[in-house]
């Protein structure tokens, strides 16, 4: 009898439903039928994207524009050997980056190296190449001098 009582309280549970949605007119959709819609519905994607190739675009921005040079310049200064090697970048003659790597074997020259290559860039970088003209910065006359040399030999190669 209690199953009974149950499958009652089932069944007017599920006729009770169907009643409420009866009277609110929601459809009842099949779980076998397959929904189409009637309407196309926009989406974000594109069915077809247009062929862009270089020759089609104004510019066509490449790294290939960009040109690294380096140049090492060996010197002297008070019986010590020393050395510089500028790295370069350019685009169109002007310097977008810069690199200085010292090689000292005096500590006081050392110093003033670093000073140079901590300065340097505030007066080279946006220039071009011809009109970087520099006497001294940060007191490293010698390696100033060292490096307008790496400049002038990177003016051939670039």
């Amino acid at each position: 009898m209690n199953i009974k009582k149950n499958s009652f309280a089932v069944l007017g549970l599920v006729l009770g439903v169907s009643v409420i949605l009866y009277i609110f007119d929601v459809p009842i959709i099949s779980t076998s039928k397959q929904i189409i819609p009637t309407e196309s519905i926009p989406t974000l994607i594109p069915t077809s994207l247009p062929v862009v190739s270089p020759s089609t675009l104004a510019i066509t921005p490449t790294y290939s524009s960009f040109r690294q040079v380096s140049e090492t310049v060996d010197y002297s200064v008070k019986r010590f050997s020393e050395s510089i090697t500028v790295n370069a970048t350019f685009s169109n003659q002007t310097i977008i980056d810069l690199q200085i790597k010292n090689q000292s074997t005096n500590g006081e020259s050392a110093a003033y190296q670093e000073a140079f290559a901590t300065e340097i860039k505030q007066y080279v970088i946006g220039k071009k190449i011809s009109e970087i003209n520099i006497s001294r910065i940060a007191g490293a006359s010698y390696t100033s001098v060292a490096f307008m040399e790496a400049i002038s030999r990177m003016q051939s190669k670039i």
